[in-house]
């Protein structure tokens, strides 16, 4: 595949540039699980508009000083939350884990689910592009970090991913959204919630949305059917 970038472009692979990309990458990772660990306090200092926001330096650019930099400066804002116990939602009842992407179009619908009382404390997406890569083997690492992605793996990988941030962020319930435009991240929805219940003891919603078309999005269908779920779990 280098060989094959290096004749088309007409540039050259910089061996040293690409190891000091790796372990500013790595480095990235490292700030980016610090600061979902933050979240896994109660109350949690930062829901998911925020995260589904910053989780582009991770997805976009991580093997940059720009990533690294931004990612310092978050944990000091989340480490000065935790130390005087604020959180997102002041009176915060139910934390939740949401699977697959968001409503990129409609990002409002977190901060609605804030005026319940409800935070989502975890999301896969920013879960799934973390990992340590060897410089010393450069190929060798990208390609298993991302076959563990959750978009690579089978449905018993995202079974274990979502049960373990249920248990880690200490989750009450679970957003599946089925995200018709991303379907081969929505296979087995049905097989996941049952076997979260069966795991965890936690039930889940499963929520028929799109991530990005907007055209058939009932608004007030979705908050209703939110706002149904969250009492079933009060």
């Amino acid at each position: 595949m280098v060989g094959l970038l290096e004749k088309h472009s007409g540039i050259r692979l910089d061996e040293d540039k690409l190891r000091k990309t790796l372990k500013l990458s790595n480095k990235t990772s490292e700030l980016w699980l610090k600061v979902q660990d933050y979240r896994k306090n109660i109350p949690a200092p930062m829901g998911a508009r925020e995260a589904f926001s910053a989780v582009y330096f991770i997805l976009c650019i991580p093997g940059t000083e720009q990533a690294v930099d931004f990612y310092v400066r978050l944990c000091g804002e989340l480490e000065q939350m935790v130390k005087q116990g604020v959180g997102v939602v002041e009176n915060e009842k139910y934390r939740l884990v949401w699977d697959n992407l968001p409503l990129w179009f409609d990002l409002q619908i977190f901060p609605y689910l804030r005026s319940l009382g409800a935070v989502v404390v975890a999301e896969t997406f920013s879960h799934v592009w973390t990992g340590s890569l060897d410089p010393s083997r450069p190929y060798e690492s990208l390609a298993r970090k991302h076959l563990s992605n959750m978009s690579n793996c089978t449905i018993e990988g995202r079974i274990e991913l979502i049960a373990g941030l249920v248990k880690d962020f200490r989750a009450d319930g679970v957003i599946l959204p089925t995200n018709w435009g991303c379907r081969m991240m929505t296979i087995g929805e049905t097989i996941v919630k049952k076997r979260i219940q069966e795991m965890m003891g936690v039930s889940s919603l499963i929520l028929d949305v799109d991530s990005t078309d907007w055209r058939n999005y009932d608004e007030y269908r979705v908050k209703t059917k939110l706002e149904t779920y969250l009492k079933t779990l009060k």
